[in-house]
């Protein structure tokens, strides 16, 4: 059997002894997190994360140590935001015109609660007996008893309120609003305002120190922090800070970090001055604490990194890539791993914080799948994703998926076995070699350079080849250290494919060359150019033969390093698989959704095979022959 990849949600089965489509694999299935995440929480014991997904109108709830997600609970249109309770049993979800109430033990809503027109932000109660939700058309905040379910009051700030802030002990409540240069004070026990506080401008974020008796107050047009004595409620200093305070800062006590566009400015709450100030790759995001105020992790919206600054140097000491646009990150597991998500790509990013590196990403969907293997003892198969960050295995007897999800750190763009079938080698499109035992689907992970794009094993598992950024890798897997870095012409992405007699290494390059090394002396000994760009490689069993996709089907003569037949019969060719005897090639036509049949002996197309369900365009791309 022949297996083919595209763009279609399943992998097409082709017979190669009759060239008949034989049926195909359903891989797609939507198990991962929902569309456009916009909030993150995590469980007061670290051991779940809950990620609020906005265009599905969901939550997802991950298991933090595994990175499975174990329950998507629906909570309607447009969510805005949500609060976890302390006790982790229940979660409050801000919609544009209620609240729902989510039991997190069962993973079922258990109530609604109508708020009105254009709710902006909620906050819960230390204790958890109230939660405050601000209505800017209505010029309230509405509280809700959270053991009934009920309003049980409203605050009157006298403007449109877009944020509330509770302080430690929970006994009063900081309203502000974006028109209004005012703070109102109000008791929570009476719902009345004690007190009113003139800043002169719209007041941002609040935080709290000295146990609550000192509070700064970020003002988001003016670039200043005010200093408040919440014993008397009112303004004893004001701090100038570097730039506007427009994303959510944090205080560890004795310094806050503030977050201001491309900065942080570092305030000592001592003397109520800048102490330093530190400067971030593009524009910063959320500053987050460890929990033992070591480190604080920035997610950089527009990098789609994550910053990490070692508060004792004041110096981003790594960046950390987890995707477009991510979000404020949260810690689960004890805070052994940092888990943040991005609102482009639909992902959760898993960081283990004692590497700083990115060790799993929930993907939403497995879909397009793209790379794909077959293990040589014919037993298992391995499909990923060309869009996502997932992989699954297949059984080639019954051509059905089974088993978990396998996450990966990144998309997958090439998969290789061990010739005895015990590992499985994944590379990826961030840099990193993923290794699996075939048997308990456990392994590790190298972080190799840029972008990897083609993987082969050597026939002796003696060497792994890998195609990195214009170079071509060797790795010693039994050690699982790198060898040597072959330097190659051309620095574009391709493919790469080991001779059978292990001789020789071709690598392909999307500008248009082939390059041809010598695996015994790890150099490159000739280079072949094609008209177009040169995609998939395969050897010919007798490894005389190396056969290129570059548009049509090249074949390289492997002693003279010259082109000695063109197939220009195959337009569009992209992926490349030959039946184990030699007889038949199978080439991807990607632009004709379809599969030709070539003699290699004649250079003839011998049969055209539909892929792909009649008005859908699969795009095939990858192709591997069973066994």
């Amino acid at each position: 059997m022949a297996y083919v990849t595209g763009h279609g949600p399943a992998v097409a089965v082709v017979n190669t002894a009759t060239g008949a489509v034989a049926g195909n694999i359903e891989v797609a299935e939507n198990y991962g997190i929902g569309d456009s995440p916009i909030a993150e929480a995590a469980a007061p014991d670290g051991s779940q994360v809950y990620v609020l997904n906005r265009d599905s109108g969901t939550v997802s709830v991950v298991r933090a140590t595994t990175g499975a997600v174990t329950a998507t609970i629906p909570v309607g249109f447009g969510p805005l935001g949500f609060d976890v309770a302390r006790d982790g049993k229940s979660a409050y979800v801000l919609t544009p015109t209620q609240v729902v109430v989510v039991d997190l033990v069962s993973d079922a809503v258990t109530a609604d609660i109508a708020i009105g027109q254009d709710t902006h932000s909620e906050r819960l109660a230390p204790n958890g007996s109230k939660l405050y939700v601000t209505n800017t058309a209505a010029q309230t905040v509405s509280v809700i008893d959270t053991a009934s379910a009920t309003i049980s009051g409203r605050m009157d700030p006298a403007f449109g309120p877009d944020r509330v802030t509770l302080s430690p002990d929970g006994t009063r409540a900081y309203v502000g609003g974006k028109t209004s240069g005012d703070i109102v004070v109000f008791d929570t026990s009476t719902f009345k305002a004690v007190a009113h506080i003139a800043l002169g401008a719209p007041a941002g974020q609040i935080l709290f120190v000295d146990g609550g008796r000192r509070a700064y107050v970020l003002e988001r047009a003016s670039g200043k922090a005010s200093v408040i004595d919440t014993a008397t409620e009112t303004q004893t200093a004001t701090i100038d800070l570097g730039d506007k305070p427009d994303n959510e800062s944090a205080t560890t006590g004795n310094e806050i970090y503030i977050s201001c566009d491309r900065t942080i400015d570092v305030v000592n709450t001592s003397t109520n001055t800048v102490a330093a100030t530190i400067w971030l790759a593009t524009f910063g995001g959320t500053v987050r604490f460890n929990a033992a105020g070591t480190l604080a992790y920035v997610n950089d919206l527009h990098s789609g990194k994550v910053d990490v600054i070692d508060t004792s140097t004041r110096r981003v000491k790594t960046s950390i890539l987890v995707g477009s646009h991510p979000l404020p990150v949260v810690f689960g597991n004890g805070g052994a791993y940092v888990f943040t998500a991005s609102r482009d790509h639909s992902t959760l990013s898993i960081i283990e914080a004692d590497v700083d590196l990115v060790v799993n990403t929930v993907s939403s969907i497995l879909n397009e799948p793209g790379a794909i293997a077959e293990a040589p003892n014919g037993k298992l198969m391995l499909v990923a994703s060309s869009v996502g960050n997932v992989m699954r295995r297949v059984n080639p007897a019954t051509m059905k998926v089974f088993g978990p999800v396998i996450s990966l750190p990144d998309t997958a763009r090439a998969i290789t076995f061990s010739p005895d079938s015990r590992y499985a080698y994944v590379a990826t499109a961030g840099g990193m070699l993923v290794m699996m035992d075939t048997a308990t689907g456990t392994g590790g992970r190298i972080m190799i350079g840029g972008s990897l794009s083609g993987i082969a094993e050597a026939p002796d598992s003696s060497k792994l080849y890998l195609v990195d950024s214009g170079y071509l890798v060797v790795l010693d897997p039994a050690k699982s250290t790198v060898k040597t870095k072959i330097p190659l012409l051309d620095g574009g992405a391709g493919s790469v494919a080991v001779s059978p007699n292990g001789a020789e290494v071709v690598v392909t390059d999307d500008s248009g060359s082939v390059s041809v090394i010598d695996a015994a002396t790890e150099s490159l000994v000739a280079t072949v150019f094609t008209s177009e760009g040169a995609h998939a490689v395969v050897f010919a069993p007798d490894s005389r033969t190396a056969y290129v996709a570059a548009g049509s089907v090249l074949a390289v003569d492997t002693a003279s390093h010259n082109i000695a037949m063109r197939i220009a019969d195959s337009a569009d060719a992209a992926g490349l698989a030959m039946t184990p005897d030699g007889t038949k090639l199978f080439v991807d036509n990607a632009g004709a959704d379809s599969v030709s049949v070539l003699d290699p002996a004649t250079g003839t197309v011998t049969a055209t095979i539909p892929v792909g369900s009649p008005g859908d365009h699969m795009g095939p791309v990858g192709i591997v022959i069973g066994r």
